[in-house]
C-alpha cells in the first residue's frame, strides 16, 4: 500500500467479520388421515403356465416283504419208473474164507472133496455160504447163494497134480469145471487157482477136487505142521 505523504504510518488491526446465522423457520401442518379403502371385483384368473421340464426323481427305496401267502397243498406227483438194479451190500463186497491147517488132505483122488473144514477155520463168511460133507461123506462141499462169485483156491502138493472147481445140484452130485483146472508138473510147487463162477438154481453147489491121480496136501514149503489149504469167495453179484 502506498503511504499518503505527511500522515504517520498507522497501524490497523484486522478483525474477522462474524455473520448470525438466521432463525428456524416454524414446522409445517400434521399428516392427513388415511382414505377410505377402494372397492371393485377380482379380475379373471390368468391362463396355466407351459409345463416345466426338469430330471427325473431318485428310485424310491424297496418296500417291506409281504406276509406270506397261505393255499392248500398241492396233489402228489405221480411214481417215477424203477431204477437199475443196484449192487450193494448183500451183493458186492461180501467174502467168506475156509483155511485148513491139519492134515487132512493126505489122500485126494479125483472126484473127491478136498477137506477145508474138519478142524479147519471159517475165517469170514458174509455171503452165508453153507457148508457139509461132498461126495462119499469127505471134504468139504460148498452151497453158495444165487449169484455171480471169483473163487480162489491154493495149497501146496507133493508131486505133479492138477486141481479144479467140481459143481452140481446137490453135495454129492457134482461135475468138473474144466475153466476152473491147474496143475503143475512137479511136486513141491504152490498151487494157486482163480476162477469165475456163477452159481445158479440147480448148480449151487461146488467143491475143489483133483482131476487126474490122487493128490496129496503136504505141509507148506519149511512151515513144519502147517498143511495149508485156503479157498476165498468174493461175491461180485
Amino acid at each position: 500500500m502506498a503511504h499518503i505523504a505527511g500522515i504517520k504510518n498507522k497501524s490497523y488491526e484486522t478483525y474477522p467479520r462474524t455473520t448470525s446465522a438466521g432463525g428456524t423457520g416454524g414446522g409445517g401442518s400434521s399428516t392427513g388421515s388415511t382414505g377410505a379403502t377402494g372397492s371393485g371385483s377380482t379380475g379373471s384368473t390368468g391362463s396355466t403356465g407351459a409345463t416345466g421340464i426338469g430330471s427325473t426323481g431318485s428310485t424310491g427305496s424297496t418296500g417291506s416283504t409281504g406276509a406270506t401267502g397261505s393255499g392248500s397243498t398241492g396233489s402228489a406227483g405221480s411214481t417215477g419208473s424203477t431204477g437199475a438194479t443196484g449192487i450193494g451190500v448183500g451183493n458186492l463186497g461180501q467174502v467168506a474164507e475156509y483155511v485148513q491147517q491139519t492134515n487132512a488132505n493126505g489122500s485126494v483122488p479125483p472126484g473127491t472133496a478136498i477137506d477145508y473144514t474138519t478142524s479147519g477155520t471159517v475165517v469170514v463168511n458174509t455171503i452165508g455160504i453153507s457148508t457139509t460133507s461132498g461126495p462119499g461123506a469127505v471134504g468139504t462141499a460148498f452151497e453158495l447163494p444165487v449169484g455171480t462169485y471169483m473163487v480162489d483156491f491154493e495149497n501146496s502138493n507133493e508131486a505133479a497134480c492138477s486141481f479144479a472147481i467140481y459143481q452140481g445140484s446137490s453135495n454129492t452130485v457134482m461135475s468138473i469145471n474144466d475153466e476152473t483146472i491147474v496143475g503143475s508138473s512137479t511136486g513141491t510147487t504152490w498151487l494157486h487157482g482163480r476162477a469165475y463162477i456163477q452159481s445158479t438154481v440147480g448148480n449151487q453147489w461146488m467143491m475143489v477136487s483133483s482131476v487126474v491121480g490122487t493128490a496129496a496136501i503136504p505141509a507148506a514149503g519149511n512151515a513144519v505142521g502147517e498143511f495149508i489149504a485156503r479157498i476165498t469167495f468174493l461175491r461180485l453179484s
